[in-house]
């Protein structure tokens, strides 16, 4: 089976108070197993997709879960991770 593209997002959800900007930087800063297309943070917040190179998308979801729950502190839970297919333009 070939791969495809899949677009992740991934968010995670830490307390209100919590610094999603630091958490932003922390995923940023990590191979995550794909391309980041756009990272958005809050408050208690951070939410980023990923273009990714899987054969499924449950294989895709699983890489970036694997590899954000790495790069991300136990403060900082996975809420969702979803994934569709897509051609996406470089």
């Amino acid at each position: 089976m070939t791969k495809r593209t899949w677009l992740v997002t991934v968010a995670a959800r830490g307390r209100w108070q919590g610094n999603g900007v630091a958490a932003d930087v922390q995923l940023t800063r990590q191979n995550l197993g794909g391309t980041i297309v756009r990272h958005r943070f809050g408050p208690g917040a951070v939410d980023i997709d990923l273009k990714v190179a899987a054969r499924t998308a449950a294989e895709a979801c699983a890489i970036v879960r694997q590899r954000v729950t790495a790069a991300l502190d136990e403060n900082w839970p996975i809420v969702e991770v979803t994934a569709i297919g897509v051609e996406i333009a470089s």
